[in-house]
């Protein structure tokens, strides 16, 4: 067990959470947490904290909701949450409103996407990070601080590191990889053999096996660039766009057609022009600061870019649209709120490694991200306008294109009935300083492309070579790849993940040369060997 995951384990403990046994545990716990402040902690804030809160007079039923503490043990007529039993707990059978005695809220029932997201909180677990204290004093960020935090600072240029068996490295990445074996008192097992070899390649690049004469071909080629060769024509072939579309499909939250349930619904007739627009610019190697920033404001590019760019928007269009549950202003204002949050945590997550959404309606509770910095993104989505079926070069896309230039004012607690005051559109303080300049361009979504895909921005290139290696051994260097915040886990490699950022950046942000990098070293031509010291040592292959 590492130092940086001794600090994660520490957190946890100082929050009260249980603390899993696995490092697939461990992520659950994480996206719970992130889940209850995003979601949970707002809508008891809004919805219960009026009744049932230390500072409620009286609280009602003996039931306070204002702390973990307080919820487990339960109110006068006993327990109401049962952590991973939606059925069992009396808090959702009254805001179910299934006994007249017992419903809740007493004046109107939730909406029913509030429900859901209480139903999905217990049946989580009910994670809850809120201690029984009640801070007397207003939390400031502190900026200074926050830059300290290692996905904050500069990206180094690491010189790879010397190591007892020069011999084994092929690449720069087996240096990094070797040095932290031999601290450990680990040894690489041996090269794969060429059969197994040819077919992770063309699982790993194309997604589909070799066929049995390409297995005998790369067999019967003695030559010592046999392998580079291989490599090259995979990168070539129009099945690595298609392959590697997929993974960031994912990143893009991408669907043919959402799902259709009682609080939103999205026909989306025309989606796959923006599938087909990321396989066809992964296969053109587009340069990844190119391929961002067309995502996010292709629209306002297309005299440069040509029309197609419009056709990247798809990335903030494709997303959830939510509907108002009741034509009400506060379900408008909701169904508003929550289709904003969508783009503003896509991007994000997707792009930053960073949950900027926990920040909706309070400061980040343990990243440098104030509240105003969410609402200044925010701003910017709330003035771009989504196009329904737009006419692009004689095709239908579902796009985004510039609506306004108006800021948004804070929503206290967010709530947007009760504005706050006015957060200008800019990009997060923690990255761009202090004081970051105003974006003064229509809605602010190409100035925020260009701050996002700045080299000085440490997150970005760190984010998606730490994606790209995740998909080629299983587990990122960071293992939590959307999230690279104190929640998140502490890399295991550091230079290496900025020694493989660096490289992204001076190749002109070329993603191929990022995967040819990976794919020539000897670390990713390792086989699966078992080895009885490395397994007793290293059992979860954090070693690679």
């Amino acid at each position: 067990m590492n130092s940086s995951f001794d600090r994660f384990l520490l957190l946890f403990i100082c929050l009260g959470v249980t603390f899993p046994a696995s490092a697939e545990d461990t992520r659950d716990v994480t996206a719970g947490i992130e889940f209850f402040e995003s979601q949970v902690r707002p809508l008891l804030v809004n919805r219960c904290y009026k009744c049932h809160s230390a500072k409620s007079d009286p609280i009602e039923g003996g039931l306070r909701l204002d702390s973990r503490e307080a919820w487990r043990r339960g109110g006068d007529a006993g327990v109401v949450i049962v952590p991973g039993k939606p059925s069992e707990s009396r808090l959702l059978k009254a805001v179910l409103y299934q006994d007249p005695t017992l419903a809740m809220p007493p004046d109107a029932a939730l909406p029913k996407r509030e429900i859901e997201v209480l139903r999905q909180w217990i049946a989580m677990g009910a994670p809850d990070p809120r201690s029984e204290q009640t801070p007397t004093t207003v939390r400031k960020v502190d900026f200074k601080t926050g830059r300290q935090f290692w996905s904050f600072r500069p990206i180094r240029d690491p010189l790879p590191p010397r190591v007892a068996n020069p011999a084994w490295s092929q690449s720069p990445i087996d240096q990094f990889v070797l040095a932290r074996l031999e601290q450990q008192q680990l040894k690489p097992v041996r090269r794969a053999t060429p059969r197994t070899l040819i077919r992770r390649a063309f699982f790993d690049v194309l997604g589909l096996p070799p066929t049995p004469r390409q297995v005998q071909e790369f067999l019967d080629d003695n030559s010592p660039d046999a392998w580079p060769r291989l490599v090259d024509r995979l990168l070539a072939s129009p099945h690595y766009g298609e392959r590697w579309g997929r993974h960031w499909l994912d990143v893009a939250r991408y669907a043919d057609d959402q799902l259709k349930e009682e609080f939103y619904y999205r026909p989306l007739p025309h989606a796959w022009r923006y599938r087909d627009w990321v396989v066809r610019a992964l296969n053109n190697d587009l340069p990844y600061d190119q391929f961002v920033t067309q995502q996010l404001a292709g629209d306002v590019l297309v005299n440069s870019h040509g029309p197609q760019a419009t056709t990247a928007t798809g990335f903030l269009a494709l997303g959830m649209i939510y509907q108002d549950d009741g034509d009400t202003p506060e379900g408008i204002a909701v169904a508003k709120a929550e289709t904003t949050d969508d783009r503003v945590d896509t991007v994000t997550r997707g792009l930053l490694g960073l949950t900027v959404s926990c920040a909706r309606c309070h400061d980040h509770k343990f990243d440098p991200i104030p509240t105003e910095d969410y609402y200044s993104l925010a701003g910017v989505f709330e003035n771009a306008k989504y196009l329904e079926n737009a006419k692009v070069v004689g095709y239908q896309v579902h796009a985004m294109v510039e609506g306004g230039d108006q800021d948004m004012r804070v929503a206290l607690r967010g709530n947007r009935l009760k504005p706050g005051k006015i957060a200008p559109r800019r990009f997060l303080q923690v990255i761009a300083g202090d004081d970051p300049p105003r974006f003064q361009q229509g809605s602010g979504r190409l100035e925020l492309a260009r701050a996002i895909v700045d080299s000085d921005n440490p997150l970005t290139a760190r984010v998606i070579a730490n994606r790209v290696w995740q998909h080629y051994f299983g587990r990122g260097i960071v293992a939590s790849a959307s999230n690279f915040g104190m929640t998140g886990e502490r890399p295991t490699h550091p230079l290496l993940l900025d020694w493989l950022a660096r490289r992204l950046i001076e190749s002109e942000w070329s993603l191929k040369t990022l995967h040819r990098e990976i794919l020539l070293s000897s670390t990713y031509q390792l086989d699966t060997q078992y080895n009885e010291h490395n397994a007793r040592v290293d059992g979860d292959n954090r070693w690679l």
